[in-house]
């Protein structure tokens, strides 16, 4: 089977147009922020010592309690700020920031450390997550 010059020009352009279509998808994909590039870790010292976390265009400060603080009393209230508005979650319970960006949230500790994980997000993917650890200490 012979295919005249007409019909490979006509797969030529078909390809180029697969390889540009594909191109265009990859590139808008790869300049919207992803969650899993920007998930800050201790070792590239995005985190502060004071838990604030910043990713793309989301804060995230855990201000109460400090980390490795020891408290007597479960449960406790955890506190922080963010973006306004953007979805909270503090280990299996879930609320919104307010319009200042504030939340809080009672969480129960067991006996001895508990690592308390905060993560942010907005309606654009981007997130935010950072941790402490307290100890309840009753006796």
């Amino acid at each position: 089977m012979k295919f005249s010059s007409r019909y490979f020009l006509i797969f030529v352009v078909l390809i180029v147009f697969v390889v540009l279509a594909f191109f265009a998808v990859y590139s808008k994909k790869s300049s919207v922020s992803s969650p899993n590039n920007n998930i800050p870790t201790s070792s590239s010292g995005v985190e502060s010592e004071s838990g604030e976390v910043n990713v793309s265009e989301i804060s995230l400060e855990i201000t109460s309690p400090k980390d490795g603080e020891v408290v007597t009393k479960s449960p406790i209230l955890i506190t922080g700020t963010t973006l306004k508005g953007a979805d909270v979650f503090v280990n299996d319970a879930e609320t919104k920031a307010d319009e200042d960006g504030n939340f809080k949230v009672s969480v129960p500790l067991e006996e001895g450390e508990n690592e308390i994980f905060v993560t942010v997000n907005d309606q654009n993917g981007n997130y935010a997550e950072s941790s402490i650890k307290i100890t309840l200490n009753t006796e």
